[in-house]
Formats: C-alpha cells, structure tokens, sequence
C-alpha cells in the first residue's frame, strides 16, 4: 500500500508565473490603498485634537466660573461680616455680581444668596449663616457655571 494518494493534498500547487504585462497597475492599487490609510489616519488626528482643544476651553471657563462663584461668596460674607461690626441680618437677600472690569471674569455674572437660622444648644443661641453662590460663564455657544455654599457663624467675643 502506497502512502501517496493519502498526503495528495500535500503536494505543493503549481506556481503561475505571471508576465510583467499582467502586473502592471499593482503599484498604483497599492498607492491609492496606502493614500487611504493615511486620510483615514489624519482625519481621526484632526478630530482628537478639536476634541481635545474643545475640553480645554471648558476647563478654562469652568476654572473662571469656579472663581466668580468663589469671589461672589467673599463678596457677600464680607456684607454679612463687616470688619469692626456685627454680623448683620442676610435672611434670602439675594444679589448679583457682575465682572465686567474685571479681565478674566469680564463674561461671568454671580447670584449670591444668605440664609440665615438660629440654633441654640445648651440654652445658648448661635446664628449659622448659609450663603450659595451660583455663577455662569459664557462666550458665544460655550457656557459653564460653578455653584458654591458655605456655612459660617458669627463668632464674636
């Protein structure tokens, strides 16, 4: 018994040789291929980079929003706490800021407002102010707002 019409599938197929004539145009197949390999490459490049640029000017405005919240809190704990005075009374007085001469806040507008209530422990009565400042940031079709409460209480001696 041979082994050969066993392993047929084995035998190596003929090798075509193919005439440089029929060969021509395999270049320019491959040229165009690689040309839109590269398009392909550079358009994803283009559009991580507009969505990275994009993220960074939200960061940006967020940051300045951030920071007219913060300024509107100080500007109202500074009316609720005046140096050399007592605290003065600030139950749902709400009042907005703007930042127009002010470089980088110059498109950031502020709404503050206190809340006062009292709490007593120990049969001593302590005030606890809570003042909220929203703030909102925009430019053309871009708008970020931040918002910030703070809790504090009067503490003179």
């Amino acid at each position: 018994m041979s082994l050969k019409p066993l392993f047929s599938f084995l035998s190596p197929l003929p090798v075509k040789q193919m005439k440089p004539k029929s060969q021509q145009g395999s270049s320019l197949v491959i040229a165009i291929f690689i040309i839109i390999v590269l398009a392909l490459l550079g358009g994803a490049l283009v559009k991580m980079l507009t969505a990275t640029s994009e993220s960074i000017v939200y960061e940006v405005y967020g940051t300045r929003a951030y920071l007219a919240a913060h300024s509107g809190l100080q500007i109202k704990l500074a009316e609720v706490f005046p140096l050399g005075g007592a605290a003065a009374e600030c139950d749902g007085i709400e009042d907005s800021y703007s930042f127009t001469n002010v470089t980088g806040l110059a498109v950031c507008n502020v709404d503050a407002v206190c809340n006062s209530a009292d709490y007593t422990v120990d049969s001593e009565t302590t005030t606890i102010y809570t003042v909220n400042s929203v703030s909102e940031c925009s430019v053309d079709d871009i708008v970020t707002s931040r918002k910030l409460e703070i809790t504090a209480q009067d503490i003179s001696l």
